[in-house]
């Protein structure tokens, strides 16, 4: 791997979804940092809070952009 450890197996499993609970939050709160590159090639970042990873990301992308965002579809995989 990347960082030097070998995981797998049950190990990587019980690693994995320890590691999911702790980046989702425990309160039902998640947040998220955004970076946005603007048309000049400024970046411009924002940081926010929500009650989950989707709300938090679409909170910090509003800071930024200062416009309403209306969010129409998204969609998520994951693999491990």
């Amino acid at each position: 791997m990347e960082l030097g450890y070998e995981i797998e197996g049950k190990e990587l499993e019980d690693l994995f979804w320890r590691f999911k609970s702790v980046t989702c939050g425990r309160h039902g709160l998640s947040t998220a940092t955004v970076k946005l590159i603007d048309a000049d090639g400024e970046e411009h970042i924002g940081c926010s809070v929500g009650t989950g990873l989707v709300d938090a990301a679409y909170k910090a992308v509003d800071l930024i952009a200062k416009v309403p965002v209306t969010l129409l579809e998204y969609s998520m995989s994951a693999s491990y």
